[in-house]
Order: C-alpha cells, then sequence, then structure tokens
C-alpha cells in the first residue's frame, strides 16, 4: 500500500491509501510473519488490502514474505495481485529482499511475475538485488540472477559493484561467477581502490580459492583415471579488449608475485609465450641488426674512414695528440655501401621511435614506469646525432662511445628477456645493486685512502724525487687507482715503496691500514654479500622466471595493442584487416577456447589441448606444472570434505528456511556423477580384465586343439598297428547235408 499521493507503478495515484500505522496492514504482516497460509487467505477474502504498506519500514506483506523465505506465501500473494514493484522507504523491492534472504525460490517467483525493469532496479543506496545478493554470499542466488540477465558492472553510491560485495563477504564462489560473467578485478569504488587491491591487502589467501575454483575437473574424486581438469582463464583475463596479463602485472607490482605459481596463472602463461615467442623472438632480430649496422657505421667513421688523412685535425678520429697517421687504417666499406646501411639504420630509428610514440600516447604512465622503452628512445635519438652526418666530430665521439655502450646493454637486457635467460640477467642486477650500495657506503673510506695516496706520493713528486708513479699526479687518478688496488692491484714495486718512502713511517702505516680494511675486509664483504644474493636467487629461481615472462608477455601484447591504435585510424581495408590481425594475434579468447588436461591418463598427461571449433592442438606441459594441478585438486578435496562434514553437524540446528531440500539434491546430483565416474571406472578395469582373460583362454584352447590333434594322430597310428591280419576262410564243407553245414557256420560264428 503506497502513502497519499505516491505513484503506483503504474503511474496512477491513489486516494485511498493505507498509512503505516492502518491495523488492517499490521494484521496482514502478523499473519504473514506466522506462516499461515489459511488466515493470509481468510484476511485477503475479507477485504484487506494486498498491497498495503506497515510495519517500521513502510513494507507491504509481499516484502516480509521474501524476507522470511516463505515460498508458498510468496506464491499466493503473487496469485492475489500483490506487485513485485512496491517498495519500502528505502526504495527497497521484494526482490532485494528475496536476494539479502537467500531466497532463491522467492527470486525466482519474484522474477518470472516481474518486468525486467525489476531486476537492475537501486535502491537508496544504490544497491541492485544483486548486490545483496552478492553481499549475502548466496551462489545460487547470484547464479539466478545473472542468467536473468542483471548487470554485474552496476555501481552503487559509494561506487562498488557486486564483485565489491562479494569480496567482502568472503564468498569465493560467488566471486568466481561474477568474474566469469564479466566482471572486473580492476573495477574501483569512489575511494579508488579495486577489488583486486582490496583482497590482496585484506583477505590473504582469497585469490588462491578463486583460481582454484576456476580449475574445474569432470569428477570430485581426483583418482579417476578418466580425470579431466579444465582451466577457466576468464576470472583471470576479464575483459578481452584490455591487456589479458594486466592482472598478473599488478600482482607482481604490489607484491604478490608468488601468485604466479598458481598453475592456473603458470599453464596461462605458458600458453601465452606460446603464442608470442615468435614475435619476441622477431623484435630480438630486429633489434641485433640495428646494433650490428650502428656498431659497424660508427667503426667506419671513427677509425677505419682513410678520410682522415685530411688536414682537418679536428675532424679526425684518429689520436691527433701523437700525430697518428690513420692511412694505414682501410675501411672496408666503399661509400655506397656506407650510405645504403645509413639509410636502413635511420629507417629502423624512425620506426623504434614511432612504436614508442604510440606507446606514449596509449598510456604515458606506463611507458614512463617501463624503463626498456625510454631507454629506445635515447639509443634512438643518439643514432640521429651520431650516424647521419658525413664528417666526425670530437662531440659526435663522445655521444658514440656512449651510444655502443647503451645499445649493446639494451641488447643484453633484451635477450634476458627470455624466460630461461632472465634468471641471469637479473643476478647480473642483483650484484650490481649490492655493489652500489656497498660503494655508496663505504664512499667515503675510499676517498680518504684515495686522498692519503695522493698527498703523499704527490708530495714525493714536488721535490724531484721519481719513486712515485704518474697516476697519483691527477686526484681523479689517484681514486680510480685506489679502486683497482681494492680488487687486488697493489702494485707494491720499487717506485710505489719510494713514493711511499717520502712519508716513511706514515705512508707505510696509511698503506697497510688500506691492504687490511679495503683490499682485505671490503673486498671479501662484497664477494660474500653478492654470493649470498645469488644463492637466494636461485633459490627463488622459478618464481624470477615466472616474473621476467610475465613482464615480457605483458609488453609484447602492449606492442600488439599498438597495432590495434593504429588500425583505429587507418582507413585502407587490406591494411587495417593486417593490422588487426596483429593485434589479435597475442590474445587467448577464453570464451571459445577450451583448455584441458588428462593428469592420470598414462599416456596424455603430459600433454595440454587446447580446442576450438572441433581442432584441437596439443603442447607439451612441464611436468612440475602437472604436479602442481594435482596438488591443487587434492588441496581443494580435503578442503570441500571438511566443509561438507561441518555443514552436516551445523545442519540439523539451523532454522527451516526452505530452500535446503535444494541443498540435498545437489548433493545427491554430486554423489551420483561421482557414482557415474566410479561405475564408469570400473567397467572399463573389468572389460580389459575380461579382453584378456579371453585372449588367454583362446590361447589356451588352440594349444589345447593341437594336443588333441596329436594324441587322435597317435591313437589312430597305434590302433593300425595292434590290428590283427584278417584270418584265412574256411575250408569248404563238402559233406552233404545243409543242416549239418549250417550248424557248423554258427558254431564257427559263435567260436570267433
Amino acid at each position: 500500500m503506497l502513502n497519499k499521493g505516491q505513484a503506483e507503478p503504474n503511474g496512477a495515484s491513489t486516494t485511498d491509501p493505507l498509512c503505516a500505522w492502518d491495523p488492517d496492514a499490521a494484521r496482514l504482516l502478523k499473519v504473514v510473519d506466522s506462516e499461515n497460509l489459511e488466515a493470509l487467505e481468510a484476511l485477503l477474502e475479507s477485504g484487506v488490502h494486498v498491497n498495503g504498506h506497515g510495519g517500521s519500514f513502510h513494507e507491504t506483506a509481499l516484502h516480509r514474505a521474501a524476507q522470511i523465505r516463505w515460498t508458498s506465501g510468496v506464491s499466493f500473494l503473487l496469485s492475489m495481485g500483490a506487485s513485485v514493484y512496491a517498495k519500502n522507504q528505502f526504495g527497497q523491492t521484494p526482490l532485494h529482499y528475496a536476494a539479502a534472504s537467500r531466497s532463491t525460490t522467492c527470486i525466482k517467483l519474484l522474477l518470472e511475475n516481474g518486468r525486467p525493469g525489476i531486476l537492475d532496479h537501486t535502491d537508496m543506496r544504490g544497491h541492485t538485488p544483486l548486490h545483496d545478493a552478492s553481499a549475502s554470499g548466496c551462489l545460487n542466488a547470484v547464479n539466478i540472477l545473472i542468467k536473468a540477465g542483471a548487470l554485474v558492472h552496476a555501481k552503487d553510491a559509494n561506487g562498488e559493484t557486486p564483485l565489491h560485495k562479494a569480496a567482502k563477504a568472503r564468498s569465493v564462489p560467488s566471486m568466481v561467477a561474477l568474474l566469469n560473467a564479466g566482471a572486473e578485478l580492476g573495477s574501483k569504488d569512489n575511494n579508488g581502490e579495486s577489488v583486486l587491491s582490496y583482497t590482496l591487502l585484506q583477505l590473504p589467501g582469497t585469490m588462491d580459492a578463486v583460481f582454484d575454483h576456476c580449475i574445474v575437473t569432470n569428477s570430485s574424486k581426483i583418482n579417476t583415471k578418466t580425470l579431466e581438469a579444465s582451466m577457466n582463464f576468464l576470472p583471470l583475463t576479464g575483459s578481452y579488449k584490455k591487456n589479458q596479463v594486466q592482472n598478473l602485472q599488478t600482482f607482481v607490482d604490489m607484491g604478490h608475485a608468488k601468485l604466479l605459481s598458481h598453475p592456473l596463472l603458470e599453464t596461462f602463461l605458458f600458453i601465452k609465450w606460446m603464442k608470442v615467442r615468435k614475435l619476441f623472438l622477431i623484435e630480438v632480430i630486429f633489434y641485433l641488426l640495428y646494433a650490428v649496422l650502428t656498431t659497424i657505421l660508427s667503426f667506419n667513421k671513427f677509425v677505419w674512414d682513410t678520410s682522415c688523412n685530411s688536414t682537418n685535425a679536428s675532424a679526425c678520429a684518429c689520436s691527433t695528440a701523437n700525430h697518428v697517421n690513420c692511412s694505414a687504417s682501410i675501411s672496408p666499406l666503399d661509400i655506397k655501401s656506407n650510405s645504403v646501411l645509413k639509410g636502413l639504420v635511420v629507417f629502423q630509428t624512425v620506426l623504434i621511435l614511432l612504436q614508442q610514440l604510440l606507446s606514449i600516447m596509449q598510456n604515458k604512465l606506463a611507458w614512463i614506469r617501463s624503463i626498456s622503452g625510454v631507454l629506445h628512445v635515447i639509443i634512438a635519438l643518439l643514432v640521429l646525432l651520431v650516424v647521419p652526418s658525413c664528417s666526425p666530430e670530437e662531440w659526435q665521439h663522445h655521444l658514440a662511445t656512449w651510444l655502443l655502450l647503451l645499445m649493446w646493454t639494451e641488447c643484453m637486457l633484451l635477450i634476458g628477456r627470455f624466460p630461461n635467460c632472465g634468471i641471469y640477467v637479473v643476478m647480473f642486477q642483483r650484484v650490481a645493486t649490492v655493489f652500489l650500495k656497498i660503494f655508496a657506503i663505504y664512499f667515503c673510506l675510499l676517498l680518504a685512502f684515495s686522498s692519503a695516496f695522493y698527498i703523499t706520493l704527490n708530495c714525493a713528486k714536488s721535490e724531484g724525487d721519481d719513486g712515485g708513479s704518474n697516476v697519483f699526479k691527477n686526484p681523479l687518478l689517484t681514486f680510480v687507482k685506489t679502486l683497482t688496488m681494492m680488487i687486488g692491484e697493489l702494485d707494491f714495486g720499487t717506485e710505489f715503496v719510494n713514493g711511499l718512502s717520502h712519508l716513511e713511517f706514515t705512508g707505510h702505516i696509511i698503506y697497510l691500514f688500506f691492504v687490511i680494511l679495503v683490499s682485505i675486509i671490503l673486498s671479501n664483504l662484497l664477494v660474500a654479500l653478492a654470493v649470498n644474493d645469488v644463492q637466494g636467487l636461485r633459490n627463488s629461481a622459478h618464481l624470477e622466471r615466472l616474473i621476467k615472462q610475465t613482464e615480457l608477455v605483458f609488453q609484447m601484447e602492449r606492442n600488439c595493442a599498438t597495432a590495434a591504435y593504429i588500425a583505429s585510424y587507418v582507413k585502407i581495408p587490406k591494411f587495417n584487416d593486417l593490422l588487426m590481425k596483429a593485434a589479435y594475434l597475442c590474445k587467448h579468447a577464453c570464451d571459445e577456447n577450451r583448455v584441458f588436461l588428462f593428469p592420470n591418463h598414462p599416456k596424455k598427461a603430459t600433454q595440454l589441448f587446447i580446442a576450438r571449433n572441433k581442432k584441437c592442438k596439443d603442447y607439451n606441459l612441464p611436468s612440475h606444472l602437472l604436479a602442481n594441478v594435482m596438488e591443487c585438486l587434492r588441496t581443494r578435496e580435503v578442503d570441500t570434505t571438511s566443509t561438507k562434514s561441518s555443514m552436516k553437524i551445523k545442519r540439523g540446528s539451523r532454522i527451516r528456511r526452505g530452500d535446503y531440500h535444494r541443498n540435498d539434491n545437489e548433493e545427491v546430483k554430486v554423489n551420483i556423477k561421482d557414482l557415474e565416474a566410479n561405475m564408469s571406472d570400473i567397467v572399463s578395469e573389468k572389460m580389459e580384465d575380461i579382453v584378456e582373460s579371453y585372449g588367454t583362454l583362446n590361447k589356451r584352447i588352440t594349444t589345447l586343439e593341437g594336443k588333441l590333434e596329436k594324441i587322435l594322430d597317435l591313437l589312430l597310428k597305434n590302433s593300425e598297428d595292434a590290428t590283427p591280419p584278417p584270418a584265412a576262410s574256411p575250408p569248404k564243407d563238402t559233406r552233404g547235408g545243409g543242416g549239418g553245414g549250417g550248424g557248423g557256420e554258427e558254431e564257427d560264428a559263435s567260436g570267433c
């Protein structure tokens, strides 16, 4: 019932509404609370309005029936004309109440009697029914609303999506259902906090549980021979248009790289690497060719070029101080080859700059964070300053030196992005980091000894003593010499001793302190720390490899996104199609491809299958990844068993709310599926035994038949040998008398 002047759902207003304190509405709500269907029917037949509003929240009987999960009452009220669009004072509909109370049957009844507009109706808080269902943690309610078409991206007044609510309710199955429906882990609320960051920081272990649910099996028993494990990557990748490795890169950036070792994530990285490895190899070859050609042109310009015989000494790349004649150096490149190589290098440089420019236009912050992108731009600018000009200048000579140093360092980093090679580059980086830290800490100590050596040995030179070394004339060279002495190059010869003898006692004491503190203690400390750090890196080598693989795939997919960005501005159809193919070359269609494996199969256990449009590809799966999948399934089986046992203990003490018969049916269905799987295994094993027994029996029967034939042959031969020759016929009786003769024949016959 609506207040006076309040509009009904169809837009008409009522002039005789029931107030919140109306005794008829109060009696109606009381009857609903008692769940007395006969009393409710009698009350409505007496003339009480079915849509009367009452109670402290100004709600209808349908609100209250949905709240207490009275299924028969909801069905009866709907049949009597109760409005599913009725709202309480907070703008909540009965569907909000049913979703919050976890009543799936009531949700179905309300959806069947309402138009689609009720599905995404928001209350005063901005909550849709899907928000309330997600906050309650009811998986079945969430699935029903999603199937009905509820918006999974809807945000409430705080900017939170249903996925935020499910995460805060710690309902992992609801989170998986929402992610499968298209929800984003990266969606942010009004405070800028995403679901992913909240889950990682506030709910440790939840993301592992979410990914565990994404490995779907055809049986809850993991020891069956026909076990099939399917990988669902939709919760991991989110939207198909975005970078599919964005969430994985976020794990690395937020310090949760251990999640990459989960079998679902590692399998996804394996598939993505199989897609991008050819493209990355092409990129490496392109950049190596770029470095080789630039190096050849730099050598030809500053070392090999015979034009340095010119009288212009300032333009000569050779040593002008010693007046060396450069005519002995003959360039292996003629003018035409040099021009061709210059044009090729400039063309490659322009391509690199265009690619980096597009990356900046797409995401400036990501490009700034990428050291490789910044280094590419610096190298390209140095190439344009050094290579195109003909005559070598002194400032170009300096730039060329830095250019080659940075270019080949970038080549090392590029090769180190290969998953199997990245661990060694990381080792180098960590050792360099340790050295720089120690150098910064002990810089004052090195500066102290270099200053002492400079003043000691330089003082000896000022008095005409030639004992000191020429290196100690310059304070900068003295510092460099001190560094070389730290690694063992002490150079304690006659000249050095004579230099120290100028300050006989002080010089030798300083040198002794240097040997003990720097050359022995500091250098060995550096080695010990570096080795210890490398050993720790070796222990986490697998995780470091996954991190490098994630960074590589993320970068390659971002490069492919650049092709899509160009295609959006290209109006040539064929070129546009080519760019779009390149853009989607790295993509994995999670909704179209089915990824599965048979972990218990004797022959196919080490293969990963990707099926699409009745076509199936298989890849060799690493053995450690298969072991991780089985470990994940075992852990989930143990957790499920313990959860079911605890639910059985608690179920008897819970209040009846109309939906437990559905849970029992689900358990029966699961048990039936397990029984079918076990029966199929037993039947297959028995059939194999029968086939083997049948084959063995056939062999035995064949052997026995052969033996019987031999025995029959032997018996026939023996019978023929034992049979006597036929007896001679008796002499013919010549006596007369037929009777006597006849009697004689009978006697002979009887005698025989």
